[in-house]
């Protein structure tokens, strides 16, 4: 008979810590996703994983051909689904490193060809170097973030822990997450302004910057 999961076991399957726009826009939409997907399907966390790489392929995919719109709510559709095979993995109690390994692997890959999608497309339509400067300088310095994320995730996790979060909210004032929701409505708005894209990158890239000069000085402490 298969195991009927509750809303209190959803509760206890909550990360400890997570982005405060996670928390404030989508936590309740993943987790209600998640809990369906325990009691009614038999998907494992690694084939969610994999569906979802199969998503921000496709998003990436609309952006190269200059369709930012669906571009657009394809990715908001692979950020919501993000949470879903990490919650019912912990529901399940059938979390694993491959797993995990998986998760963040797929992230960084999809993050990088929607950079690469967005700011080429950009770049086919304006002639802006511009574009060209977020398609070559974005998506690297993000998979060395995500890399370097990795390999102190638990030094990581007690360092915001103590330093920068309140409650379950991570309060980091320049998140990553911002900036990838932001470019997700300018997709489903259809702005194709570089100008719009620079700026937000900006703040992106400030992100990325400080975070890997904190993960080189945590692994260099380890």
């Amino acid at each position: 008979m298969r195991t009927k999961y509750t809303k209190e076991d959803l509760k206890k399957a909550l990360k400890d810590k997570e982005s405060w726009i996670a928390i404030t826009f989508f936590e309740k939409v993943y987790t209600n996703v998640a809990l369906w997907v325990a009691n009614y399907t038999s998907l494992t966390p690694n084939t969610i994983t994999f569906i979802n790489f199969f998503i921000v392929i496709s998003s990436a995919l609309m952006f190269y051909m200059n369709n930012f719109i669906i571009g657009g709510i394809l990715y908001l559709l692979f950020y919501i689904l993000d949470g879903v095979d990490g919650t019912v993995a912990r529901l399940k109690k059938i979390s694993s490193k491959y797993g995990e390994f998986l998760d963040v692997a797929f992230d960084v890959l999809g993050v990088f060809f929607i950079s690469i999608s967005i700011s080429w497309s950009l770049y086919e339509e304006t002639k802006s170097i511009i574009s060209f400067t977020l398609a070559v300088l974005f998506p690297y310095t993000s998979i060395l973030d995500a890399f370097l994320g990795y390999l102190t995730r638990e030094m990581n996790k007690k360092a915001l822990s103590h330093s920068f979060s309140s409650n379950r909210y991570i309060l980091v004032p320049l998140q990553s997450d911002f900036g990838l929701i932001l470019f997700t409505l300018f997709g489903i708005l259809n702005i194709k302004n570089p100008y719009f894209y620079f700026v937000v990158s900006l703040f992106y890239f400030a992100e990325i910057i400080t975070s890997i000069i904190l993960k080189v000085v945590m692994f260099r402490k380890k």
